[in-house]
């Protein structure tokens, strides 16, 4: 009998302990996640060709941000340029560079929580809509009336997750964008651990959720980018392990025409432009002059 009774207790004891530490393990988890650290922004390039003016706005909850914006004198056309989780305004700089040469101006900014931007928490593109919201209408002040937006990652779910309120936009380029968040979270899990999502989030999710005051499951490109009233171009890593590219083909089917879909030979989860370089530059510079006509 206290053989059973020590074995009873040995057990309980144990459960306990798997609980605790499955729990903090969860809230540390769910914490990093939402509130990675900022990573240092560094100095332009010495031999940027481009005036770059180092700018302040506010996201249209009213979030301070920081951004560079590069002027096109005379110009009417503006491109904002939004990075992935934890990334700052740096993301967009060869883009920037690209798109000023082709006659627009050009908008890099750090999203909430990220660069020199106010904010503590980031969210998977879900509060950072209001953060791309805000970008466009610091434009509309400088007198821009048409816009383009580029988007890596959590960047490119922004704003296909903003589709419904976006105005005066002709083309976009979403890159490495997740069709659902829990898609990625699975991927991510599986990743890392070798294992399913479940029952490993099993109390992380609700953490996140909490967190962040949303239902993971509204973080979903996939049901909102057929919203956007433009050409679309979906781009995604042939060896992205985080969005596979059955992911960027369930995203792309969801999108109205004109669309167009690129697999990037060769890369994961990564800077396209970088990786894939003039490649990058002809097809996105296509993309853009076929959208305008």
């Amino acid at each position: 009998m206290r053989k059973n009774r020590k074995l009873i207790l040995g057990v309980a004891l144990s459960l306990t302990l798997i609980t605790v530490l499955f729990t903090g393990a969860s809230a540390y988890a769910a914490w990093k996640l939402t509130s990675p650290p900022r990573r240092a922004l560094g100095a332009l390039p010495k031999d940027f060709p481009f005036a770059v003016e180092p700018v302040r706005f506010i996201a249209s909850d009213g979030v301070p941000l920081a951004g560079w914006y590069l002027p096109c004198p005379g110009a009417t056309r503006a491109a904002v340029l939004v990075h992935g989780m934890a990334l700052h305004r740096g993301y967009g700089l060869s883009r920037a560079q690209l798109l000023r040469g082709h006659g627009y101006a050009v908008l890099t900014f750090d999203t909430r929580g990220c660069g020199e931007s106010g904010g503590t928490l980031v969210s998977y593109g879900w509060h950072e809509t209001r953060d791309v919201l805000g970008a466009m209408d610091f434009l509309r002040g400088r007198g821009c009336t048409e816009f383009g937006l580029i988007g890596g990652s959590a960047g490119a779910a922004a704003i296909a997750l903003a589709a419904d309120r976006l105005r005066d936009v002709r083309w976009v380029v979403l890159e490495a964008a997740y069709p659902t968040v829990l898609t990625e979270l699975d991927r991510d899990i599986r990743l890392y651990t070798g294992l399913p999502r479940r029952p490993l989030t099993s109390l992380l999710e609700p953490m996140i959720e909490w967190r962040l005051g949303l239902s993971l499951t509204d973080l979903a490109p996939r049901d909102t980018i057929g919203k956007l009233k433009c050409p679309v171009f979906v781009v995604s890593g042939v060896s992205d392990r985080r969005v596979f590219p059955q992911d960027a083909q369930e995203l792309y089917d969801q999108a109205h025409e004109p669309k167009s879909f690129w697999l990037v030979p060769g890369a994961g989860h990564a800077d396209f432009h970088k990786t894939a370089g003039k490649e990058y530059e002809r097809r996105v510079l296509a993309f853009i002059d076929a959208a305008l006509k």
